[in-house]
């Protein structure tokens, strides 16, 4: 049997990019972090810790961020 070799993605790490790639593009959006909070229902502070790293994001909140900005999801998850 051949093994093929994966690349495993860790949660901080998957976290951290995740978020990165939701700052970056709330930003060229030119919206603040409390007008996404608001769009999801969450608050300015939780938006802040995912954007950061320090919390994960529902996969659900991650498409809503999506349609909100009208981009792809592909832009706001790593590339495998």
């Amino acid at each position: 049997m051949i093994f093929k070799t994966v690349r495993i993605v860790d949660q901080v790490s998957l976290n951290r990019e995740v978020g990165g790639n939701i700052r970056r593009e709330r930003e060229a959006a030119k919206l603040s972090q409390a007008q996404l909070a608001a769009h999801l229902g969450m608050t300015r502070a939780s938006v802040s810790n995912i954007e950061a790293g320090n919390h994960a994001i529902m996969l659900s909140h991650v498409y809503n961020i999506a349609l909100f900005l009208d981009l792809p999801i592909s832009r706001l998850l790593p590339e495998l």
